[in-house]
């Protein structure tokens, strides 16, 4: 970053004046931020000249005490008021170590005008790296406030957060969990969080002071000695010795035919299938989760899996709530379609197999061939349903650059969720499709066509149990 200008402070409480803070401040200097305004919790102005005043450091304090998030939300406010030609902010914790060489390894970084910086990083996230080294995107789940770097920009669209004036009027939490808050707040402002491995920071305050938990070791800290700044300057000398490396060509997956046409499997496409293709760690969606029977299965293989689903059914979906806890689980209670709006839906009934009320085969067209291939399904009279469109979803989340799998179970509703969804159809690398044969609802477009309407960004892999298609994105088509 040219001519960077940073402001930054450590929040603090009265009970770690003797020990976390001293050997947070001393870490934080050799870090390369050795003038923090501290941000004195609990304690007053008199107090604060007896006691913090050795450390020669600008100070403001809080009385009566406002705890955690409060303490938090108001030094950034007061970092920014006071510095408003600053162009990086960095807000630290009491009770935390630093390596050596951060402030300029950040200044050397990434532009953080849509992103964050979480120094810690928890092992919640290590898996998340891949193995990369350097800077790269968390869970975006938000773990951890104890070291954040932001922009200018950055800061004052997380302070311009709707989210941040209900965290503060919270009643019972609005005094706790600022990560969490920090980041629905930094994803409602589009700005992603990234994390670094190895971690920049370790947490040292084993204890919370607003809970019993046992705050977890940061395992890729490498010592408050590791200079980052000449790790990064020794990795690009490496790299330019070495030469360029050759790039690595993905593997298209070959489109399985015979005589022309698709290979039929006799199965549905199962989670160990998935998981090869995608991994341990895949963004993956599911639309149409109904009461989530293929979302248990998920969770079992990929248990470390972020999964968005959709479903409109509400009589499935209370099933779905009791079935589902997952943290990693995103439920929308919405149909995706291709308007964000109402549209009419034909909801299901009838006994049908072991269920005495058939919820299945709702759909947002109406049935057509479904009727007589299935007589004993009938379907109740339309009524409106809240929809989405694919791509509204993508723009109110922060994600990765890339979804790596969407399972699709839509009823006839292809052409909807492709007209509603192409910026995020451009950025998936595999789409598992319900598509009938013969077409089972009004407007729903055969197999043929749908291998035509996806072309764009796909080419078909596979058929299975006959009404499902495998498709993979075309080699070098994917938008990041």
């Amino acid at each position: 970053m040219k001519n960077p200008i940073w402001a930054y402070g450590v929040t603090t409480v009265h009970s770690r004046r003797h020990d976390l803070l001293p050997t947070t401040l001393k870490t934080l200097a050799a870090a390369g931020f050795d003038k923090p305004r501290l941000f004195m919790d609990g304690c007053t102005i008199d107090e604060a000249k007896k006691v913090y005043q050795r450390f020669g450091l600008l100070m403001s304090t809080r009385l009566p005490e406002i705890r955690t998030a409060g303490n938090w939300l108001l030094a950034a406010w007061e970092l920014l008021i006071r510095n408003p030609t600053a162009n990086l902010f960095g807000i630290f914790q009491d009770d935390i170590t630093m390596c050596r060489g951060v402030r300029e390894y950040i200044e050397s970084g990434p532009r953080l005008d849509e992103c964050y910086l979480n120094l810690c990083t928890y092992p919640r996230n290590d898996d998340q790296a891949d193995g990369r080294e350097g800077w790269y995107e968390s869970d975006q789940r938000g773990l951890g406030a104890q070291a954040l770097v932001f922009s200018r920009n950055s800061l004052a669209a997380l302070l311009k957060q709707p989210s941040i004036i209900d965290k503060i009027l919270s009643v019972q939490k609005g005094h706790k969990n600022i990560d969490g808050a920090i980041s629905v707040a930094m994803r409602g402002a589009k700005c992603k969080e990234l994390v670094h491995n190895p971690s920049l920071v370790d947490h040292i305050g084993r204890q919370s002071t607003i809970s019993k938990n046992v705050q977890p070791n940061i395992k890729t800290f490498q010592g408050c000695d590791f200079n980052v700044f000449e790790w990064s300057k020794k990795r690009k000398t490496e790299t330019q010795d070495q030469g360029t490396p050759p790039v690595k060509k993905e593997v298209q997956p070959v489109q399985e035919t015979k005589n022309g046409e698709l290979k039929d499997h006799a199965h549905t496409l199962t989670a160990k299938e998935i998981k090869e293709l995608v991994g341990n760690l895949p963004l993956m969606l599911e639309i149409g989760c109904h009461e989530g029977s293929d979302t248990v299965k998920f969770l079992r293989e990929m248990p470390r899996i972020i999964l968005h689903c959709f479903d409109c059914e509400q009589r499935a979906l209370e099933r779905f709530k009791v079935r589902i806890s997952a943290g990693s689980v995103f439920l929308w209670e919405k149909a995706v379609a291709d308007i964000d709006g109402s549209r009419a839906f034909y909801a299901s009934t009838g006994k049908a197999g072991r269920r005495e009320d058939w919820d299945l085969s709702g759909s947002l067209h109406k049935p057509t061939g479904h009727l007589t291939r299935s007589p004993e399904i009938k379907f109740k009279d339309p009524k409106l349903v809240p929809c989405m469109r694919l791509d509204t979803w993508w723009n109110s989340c922060s994600q990765p650059s890339v979804i790596d799998f969407i399972w699709a179970d839509v009823q006839g509703s292809q052409r909807l969720v492709i007209e509603g969804g192409k910026g995020v159809l451009a950025r998936t690398k595999y789409l598992y499709i319900e598509s009938h044969d013969p077409v089972a609802y009004a407007g729903e477009p055969a197999q043929e066509e749908l291998v035509e309407l996806l072309a764009e960004w796909f080419v078909p892999v596979a058929r299975y149990a006959r009404e499902n298609i495998l498709f993979c994105r075309k080699l070098g088509g994917l938008t990041t």
